[in-house]
């Protein structure tokens, strides 16, 4: 009966050694995979916190005729500028794994949607929340809010005649994380367009080389 009641106690401890050994290496092999996890939300978080740091909050009301100034294409293409400036050694490297993802939503003609922005942020690793960081403090130097800056992107790129997606609302897409509520449209609320005044087309002719190598980060919403 000893001898019985010891097989037993070694079966159960081999077994609870077992269990402990495969719940080990369960945990090594899945902990790449919840660290991810845990990484990607950060990163949302990060690019909505940034959101918030946007000076102007204004709701900007475009008008009717759909003409900008020239002040506001200046200012535009100065936000670009000052993004590449803070990017530093780091800008060509965005601007490659940008343009990756630039051609898989068909050359800017598709709207990233909220499950494309895993992906999207596990390309684009830490890069992103440092473009993003350097983007809002752009946008504040020119005094732009995010839906003036929105409209004259949208506008700018269709008097170039590049077709661009409207990018990533970042403010929205961390409310719909947050809320788990299962949509996918997080992109800037589509609007008919008025056509093309011949004044914008004009007043980006002369920057079409400079819209080009920004096209891109349009799908950034940048």
């Amino acid at each position: 009966m000893k001898k019985l009641l010891a097989g037993c106690l070694v079966i159960v401890v081999l077994g609870v050694i077992g269990l402990g050994v495969a719940a080990y290496f369960g945990y090594r092999a899945f902990r790449p995979a919840v660290d991810n996890a845990v990484s990607l939300g950060d990163r949302v978080r990060a690019m909505t916190e940034l959101d918030r740091e946007v000076a102007n909050r204004a709701t900007y009301d475009p008008p009717a005729d759909g003409r900008f100034t020239a002040d506001q294409v200046k200012r535009f293409l100065a936000v670009h500028e000052r993004v590449r400036t803070a990017m530093g050694p780091k800008w060509d490297d965005l601007r490659s794994r940008t343009q990756a993802i630039e051609q898989q939503t068909g050359n800017g003609g598709r709207d990233l949607t909220l499950s494309d922005i895993p992906r999207v942020l596990s390309d684009l690793g830490t890069l992103i929340v440092d473009a993003r960081r350097a983007h809002v403090d752009a946008l504040n130097a020119e005094s732009f809010s995010s839906s003036e800056y929105a409209w004259v992107r949208l506008r700018a790129y269709q008097a170039a005649g590049l077709e661009v997606a409207r990018g990533i609302d970042w403010s929205a897409a961390g409310d719909m994380l947050e809320r788990a509520t299962g949509r996918t449209d997080i992109t800037v609320p589509a609007v008919p367009l008025p056509e093309v005044p011949a004044e914008n087309r004009e007043l980006v002719k002369p920057h079409m080389t400079a819209l080009r190598d920004w096209l891109p980060l349009t799908v950034m919403g940048f």
